[in-house]
């Protein structure tokens, strides 16, 4: 790879599943391909990518898969820089009352993972981290670690999405949020994350398990968090009709729950995109985060649009969509109009 190929890896979203097994086989590269994008920036100031991946939809994909095991070594324990949330999301608020800062280090075989800060956020773990790689071999573009979450015992992770940024010393920030599969999460709870496969290089790598326990709750931040019902309907090119059921907001982020009746049984996932205003005249846009046949959420970006003023009271929207065909081995995007203007009212 060139130089800067990975001086921003971005908006990284897979399923956590495929990293459970101890080898892969042809269908499960493919597999675990299909979940990944890697964005190329060589603007080191800019650490989020203009577009959010869906899950099920990847615009270009590049990534390789490397089925080597790292082998164990006596652990060393290192300091790195930390990362904060807020500042690395841009976020213009204070959420320290809202965040766990945990600041454990795991090192072993070359590679040191440290855990830096957590937020959960209703059925979301937003997690900060600092990964460095000090083995031998070609000069490291990009590394970025994926976790396991275990609540209380239980596994409860089931995808994760994210963006990083590497420093002069070879250092790789990120903040990832990982999708968890109880909504109900209240009160004081018991976390595990288990970091037992990297993105080295744009490869997935096997490496020898990292553990990090800590407590958590999200209670504050929920109770601050204000959830509007929208049930606004528009139609696919297909025929399948999108609604638009709720609209999320707290300090960390504004996003919008969607479902789809898939009245032709398609197999084909559609990216959709909301831009508009709110009534401050600040241009908006919430992006695909995940999308399948049935169901998706859009989160605003605030990289190919604005935030929401905090004295708006309502925003105004336009529906687009797109699907993906081939040409030449890559997936164009092209987002068309599939619906007209309509308003949400936020207070």
């Amino acid at each position: 790879m060139g130089n800067n190929v990975y001086g921003i890896l971005n908006d990284i979203t897979m399923d956590l599943e495929e990293l459970d097994k101890d080898g892969f086989d042809d269908i499960e590269k493919k597999q675990i391909k299909n979940r990944f994008k890697k964005s190329i920036n060589k603007n080191k100031n800019n650490n989020r990518n203009k577009n959010i991946i869906a899950a099920a939809i990847v615009c270009v994909i590049t990534v390789g898969i490397l089925g080597s095991i790292f082998g164990t070594s006596v652990a060393a324990v290192i300091k790195m820089a930390s990362v904060d949330i807020a500042s690395f999301l841009g976020l213009d608020k204070d959420i320290d009352m809202y965040k766990t800062v945990v600041g454990q280090t795991e090192s072993s075989d070359g590679v040191s993972i440290q855990l830096n800060e957590v937020v959960l956020n209703g059925n979301e773990l937003v997690v900060s981290t600092t990964t460095k790689y000090e083995k031998g071999g070609p000069k490291t573009e990009g590394i970025s670690p994926f976790g396991e979450i275990f609540v209380n015992g239980r596994k409860m992770s089931k995808a994760s999405r994210g963006s990083g940024k590497i420093d002069e010393d070879s250092t790789f920030q990120d903040v990832m949020t990982y999708s968890l599969k109880d909504n109900e999460l209240k009160g004081d709870l018991n976390i595990k994350i288990v970091y037992s496969s990297i993105l080295l290089n744009g490869e997935v790598v096997k490496i020898k398990p990292r553990i990090f326990e800590f407590t958590a709750n999200g209670d504050e931040l929920a109770k601050d968090t204000i959830e509007l019902q929208i049930n606004h309907s528009f139609t696919l090119e297909n025929g399948n009709i999108v609604t638009l059921n709720n609209y999320v907001s707290n300090v960390i982020d504004k996003k919008i729950f969607l479902t789809i009746e898939n009245k032709n049984k398609s197999k084909v996932v559609y990216g959709i995109q909301l831009r508009g205003y709110d009534d401050y005249g600040n241009k908006i846009v919430f992006e695909p985060v995940k999308i399948s046949e049935k169901d998706g959420m859009l989160k605003l970006s605030t990289v190919i649009g604005k935030n929401i003023s905090d004295k708006a009271t309502k925003i105004t929207l336009i529906p687009y969509a797109e699907t993906h065909p081939e040409e030449n081995g890559m997936v164009i995007c092209d987002y068309k109009q599939v619906g007209e203007e309509f308003t949400i009212k936020i207070k």
